[in-house]
């Protein structure tokens, strides 16, 4: 973990880089109903397989959704996305301990939007946005933290994020536009 923090940091300053993104959008049947869904990873830069990290988190919540969305009896809840990060996660840890991957090439945004009949509904786990147009014309909803501390769902199996962002000086709070 300490090697995770001070890598952290790094990347934080500016000392890491690189591009260390991945992202799928498919459409998935289920109860006569289509649904149209993208899911977008970015890896923070904390380690040289972050790229990697980004993807294995990326494709294990899409197993997870699909297999969901095959079998929905109903989507009108707004905070089902939420609900379906503890399986993922699950799925995430079972295959980066296949893979051998550290926790530090787990530290990943993850963005997930779907949309059923018009509806979008959108999860965000770490920093960044989700926009859409509707009737309204473009929507979205952006989310940053302080001290570049994002709430990444790896840290779920960390402990929560708070207990991390204790250690990075972060507040407990972000911010949403």
């Amino acid at each position: 973990m300490e090697r995770c923090l001070d890598n952290y940091h790094r990347i934080a300053h500016g000392k890491l880089g690189g591009c260390e993104d991945f992202s799928i959008s498919d459409v998935a049947f289920g109860n006569n109903r289509v649904y149209s869904y993208g899911i977008v990873c970015d890896g923070c830069g904390a380690s040289d397989l972050a790229a990697l990290g980004a993807q294995v988190l990326a494709l294990s919540y899409e197993k997870v959704l699909r297999r969901y969305l095959n079998y929905a009896d109903y989507w009108d809840d707004p905070d089902r996305l939420d609900y379906l990060i503890d399986e993922a996660l699950a799925e995430l840890d079972i295959v980066a301990k296949q893979l051998k991957v550290s926790i530090c090439d787990l530290f990943a945004t993850l963005l997930v939007f779907v949309e059923c009949e018009g509806k979008i509904y959108y999860l965000i786990y770490g920093d960044g946005g989700v926009f859409w147009k509707d009737e309204f014309g473009l929507s979205g909803r952006w989310v940053t933290f302080s001290n570049n501390c994002p709430n990444y769902p790896i840290y779920e199996l960390l402990g929560g994020y708070n207990r991390f962002a204790v250690q990075m000086g972060a507040e407990n709070e972000h911010v949403e536009r």
